[in-house]
């Protein structure tokens, strides 16, 4: 397989800063001052260096102070009987099911392709296995389709040129892959994802511009 000439991108949002909690923030008093306790609760822990010596030779004796803490709660679904779908959001697995209304088993990505890209043979093959690739972390993909126009300045236009067409084996899938896809970076062009009608897809008619 030839290099990637394309690749897709997430739209990455810059977390926030994160500020120290009450409970992780040192409280006054840390260090203590000589010859007085550290704060309530803090109990000071002296490490003897081995490697670290003093001028005078002696070892060097690292003074710390901790206090405990509880335990994190985390609750652990039992796999036995923890048997809902997972779907995919686009950046982790997640054991709920989405429902979206007008979802059918066919993913439509517009506004993601040049009509450019799809002249050169080469070129055109290198998409559809790119774009292939990518659908296939979503489920199973059935079959992938980019209609493309003709060679010739004076071929009629093809319905559905410019614009990726993606069947999956179930409709959970196929929401996995339009929920992640929408709003997704590909060769500098932001994607929009939506469904297309299953029955014009089998008769390969792909002049439906609705978007569910």
């Amino acid at each position: 397989m030839a290099n990637r000439h394309y690749v897709f991108a997430d739209d990455v949002e810059i977390p926030p800063t994160r500020r120290p909690t009450p409970e992780r923030m040192i409280p006054p008093g840390l260090p203590p001052a000589d010859g007085q306790d550290p704060p309530e609760g803090w109990t000071p822990i002296r490490i003897q260096c081995q490697y670290v010596t003093e001028p005078d030779g002696t070892p060097s004796t690292l003074l710390l102070y901790s206090r405990p803490c509880a335990a994190p709660q985390h609750h652990c679904p039992d796999a036995s009987t923890d048997d809902r779908p997972e779907r995919y959001d686009g950046r982790r697995w997640s054991p709920e099911p989405l429902e979206v209304e007008g979802a059918t088993r066919v993913v439509r990505l517009a506004e993601m392709l040049s009509l450019d890209q799809l002249q050169a043979d080469d070129e055109y093959q290198q998409l559809v296995e790119d774009v292939s690739d990518e659908a296939r972390r979503f489920g199973d993909l059935v079959k992938a389709v980019i209609p493309r126009p003709g060679p010739g300045a004076d071929d009629p236009v093809v319905a559905g040129a410019g614009k990726v067409f993606l069947e999956y084996a179930s409709l959970d899938q196929a929401i996995r892959c339009w929920e992640a896809m929408d709003g997704r970076w590909f060769a500098r062009r932001q994607i929009v994802a939506g469904f297309y009608p299953e029955d014009m897809f089998a008769a390969g008619d792909y002049s439906c511009d609705g978007q569910n």
